[in-house]
């Protein structure tokens, strides 16, 4: 039985490709947010799930992700894998299921370096222990 193709990996910027100038905006701010808060973290993106992907390694084991960028029609996702064991002090995380939360950048005034960066530098804490 064949499995899945693999997700074609592609740069940062074709993931922006067609998006509104808003919303390149506001991912190119959450991927400076994200290095600034984990600078040795390697980043990959892919096509087919729509994501920027950061990791502690360049393997990129699925385990070790901790976060990720996904650019939208108008607005941008920034994924946390981990997301129901971190800690949340300005409640800005959205999300139920059982392991991944996000913060949504619907505006300019969602984009919150002060509250995100420790979000991002708490999951990097967390699959690097």
């Amino acid at each position: 039985m064949a499995g899945k193709p693999a997700a074609q990996i592609v740069s940062f910027e074709a993931l922006l490709k067609g998006r509104t100038p808003q919303v390149r905006k506001w991912a190119r701010a959450l991927r400076k947010i994200v290095k600034s808060a984990a600078p040795k973290a390697a980043e990959r993106g892919y096509k087919g799930w729509n994501v920027l992907v950061f990791a502690p390694t360049r393997e990129m084991r699925m385990k070790e992700m901790f976060c990720g960028i996904s650019p939208h029609k108008d607005t941008v996702g920034l994924y946390f894998h981990h997301g129901v064991k971190l800690p949340d002090p300005k409640k800005i995380l959205e999300g139920a299921g059982k392991g991944m939360r996000q913060v949504k950048i619907r505006s300019d005034a969602d984009l919150r370096p002060a509250a995100i960066k420790p979000l991002v530098r708490a999951a990097y804490l967390h699959v690097t222990r």
